[in-house]
């Protein structure tokens, strides 16, 4: 039987045809996982991405109507209902612990980054078929489980850094991702189908990328 790595799954494919790396080895990153990050600095990168969660949600609905299966649409209704709930909470409970007011994070003012990666995922579930939605999907939570899951034995100190960390690397998370791509590398599509999607994907891991950025911008 031949290895994956003679036969790479669409997902694999797509991934090694994105700038993967800069991705998930960023600076911010590495300061995050070490315990070496500023708290300000989290915390700008965190008002930017509650206000990206908005967009995040609308994509799964849009996933949601889209999904092929009753499977795949309780997964995603599972997930809806997981950021809604769990991860909201971690926001507003750092966002206090940060010393940050409701007035700041409720509606602050957006970073181009974070414009710019709402509405790419928002086209690619909304406008896009299936299969682009889903490719832009995996992409930003699979960046997130890649970078998180290697520290999650050993997180750094700071409350909302490991509770950060937990949320991308849990056994739950995981599972979800895993499930994102046997979804993605199971579809039957046509070679338009396929260009569509992988470019869907390469956009989003572009645009996580740059995401990280906000950190050391002020809006």
């Amino acid at each position: 039987m031949l290895s994956d790595s003679v036969h790479p799954s669409r997902s694999e494919r797509y991934r090694a045809g994105s700038p993967w790396a800069d991705a998930v080895d960023h600076p911010f990153v590495h300061a995050l996982t070490r315990g070496t990050l500023a708290p300000e600095r989290f915390g700008r990168y965190l008002i930017q991405d509650y206000a990206y969660v908005a967009d995040l949600v609308d994509a799964l609905g849009y996933l949601i109507a889209k999904a092929p299966s009753a499977d795949a649409k309780r997964r995603f209704g599972s997930f809806l209902l997981a950021v809604l709930d769990g991860e909201d909470h971690f926001f507003r409970e750092t966002f206090a612990l940060l010393g940050i007011p409701e007035t700041v994070w409720r509606q602050p003012p957006l970073a181009p980054v974070t414009v710019g990666i709402g509405q790419t995922l928002r086209a690619a579930a909304g406008q896009g078929s299936y299969a682009e939605g889903l490719a832009a999907f995996l992409a930003g939570e699979w960046v997130y489980r890649e970078w998180a899951t290697p520290v999650k034995e050993h997180p750094p100190a700071y409350g909302p850094y490991r509770a950060w960390i937990r949320l991308h690397s849990d056994a739950d998370f995981s599972a979800f991702v895993d499930w994102l791509r046997a979804e993605l590398d199971g579809l039957v599509l046509s070679p338009t189908e396929e260009a569509r999607a992988q470019a869907a994907f390469v956009r989003m891991v572009r645009w996580e990328s740059l995401f990280w950025n906000v950190a050391d911008e002020a809006w």
